[in-house]
């Protein structure tokens, strides 16, 4: 029997693009140790945005600290 990884297992048997699975799968990956694992900034590149302070306003209005975010200094 031959065992796929998760993404392997998404690229052959979903409707799901794979280059969108291709793209998106560092963010699984970098959060299999840490919680929170997907800096700001990496958010930020893959959403194409700019402006921090808004985006950082956004989120504080949007969800919860340290349920939904947490402020690493």
């Amino acid at each position: 029997m031959v065992k796929l990884t998760l993404k392997e297992f998404l690229i052959k048997f979903t409707a799901i693009p794979e280059k969108f699975i291709n793209e998106y799968y560092k963010f699984y990956e970098l959060c299999a140790t840490e919680t929170f694992g997907i800096p700001l900034e990496k958010t930020m590149k893959y959403l194409g945005l700019n402006n921090q302070l808004k985006f950082e306003q956004r989120i504080r209005e949007n969800y919860k600290l340290m349920a939904d975010y947490i402020i690493i200094p």
